[in-house]
């Protein structure tokens, strides 16, 4: 398995530092022989190569990632090569470490075969679709790397505090979902761990964030076919969600609509 930790310009040598810090934990615990670390010059040009190599959800979430929307990503680029995305969303030394040590947990995960293959899912949705992979990186993490792990905590919570609703409904579920795999993982652990999670007061995304947290609280992350299990029931969750998303707006933009005399080519 051959990995190339890439990042901005800007954020490189926080990354080569963070990766240096890392070495025995990617040697030791995750097993990995290879790794480098490069800079993404330029995040269109990137994904443009990258489009032609994995499907057009895993294409717009790593451009997500390289422009600041969200903050890292593993992806596989062929065979058992893989790329860990860092984005600029990710500023301080102390947070690019503690995403790289969630990044490199999610290859062990990769090596051991636990990511659900052949499950198609909305564009953007990774940590609702893979909530119990994200549960199992961040128990590794507190497990092995006990003061990373506290920083991670500590992200979480400041994430939670800030949420606010952008509009985009698996942006809104993803962000809303923050904590949770902190939370969950720490309950794994035995620890002592209150993270507070985002206030939402719409309804509907507080139930669905509902089903998907009671779904992965049964799962063990650890367990391929536990882990696909979800994965196929959450996407079912999501495309429903979805849909009842779509008919409440055709019903709004319905009842809104002006009388035909006014309308406007938009």
């Amino acid at each position: 398995m051959e990995v190339l930790v890439l990042s901005p310009a800007a954020l490189y040598k926080r990354t080569v530092k963070a990766l240096r810090d890392l070495t025995g934990f990617a040697r030791e615990v995750v097993g990995l022989e290879e790794f480098g670390v490069g800079i993404v010059e330029n995040p269109r040009e990137y994904v443009r190569w990258l489009a032609k190599r994995v499907d057009e959800g895993t294409a717009e979430d790593a451009l997500l990632t390289l422009v600041g929307g969200s903050g890292a990503l593993v992806v596989r680029v062929g065979g058992d090569t893989y790329h860990v995305l860092i984005g600029p969303a990710y500023r301080s030394e102390e947070s690019v470490k503690a995403a790289l040590a969630h990044e490199l947990a999610h290859m062990l995960q990769h090596q051991l075969k636990l990511f659900p293959k052949d499950v198609p899912r909305p564009a953007g949705a990774v940590r609702s679709v893979l909530l119990p992979l994200e549960v199992g990186a961040e128990e590794l993490v507190l497990r092995e790397l006990p003061e990373i792990g506290k920083v991670r905590i500590r992200m979480a919570q400041e994430e939670a505090r800030e949420w606010r609703r952008t509009g985009d409904p698996i942006l809104d579920l993803e962000n809303a979902l923050v904590a949770v795999p902190i939370r969950l993982a720490a309950r794994r652990l035995g620890l002592d761990t209150s993270v507070q999670e985002p206030s939402i007061e719409d309804p509907e995304l507080r139930k669905v964030r509902e089903k998907l947290v009671k779904l992965a609280r049964g799962v063990d992350p650890w367990d391929q076919s536990d882990v696909e299990r979800y994965t196929r029931k959450s996407v079912s969750i999501l495309l429903d969600w979805l849909l009842d998303q779509d008919r409440h707006h055709s019903t709004s933009d319905s009842n809104n609509r002006k009388p035909s005399s006014e309308f406007k080519r938009r």
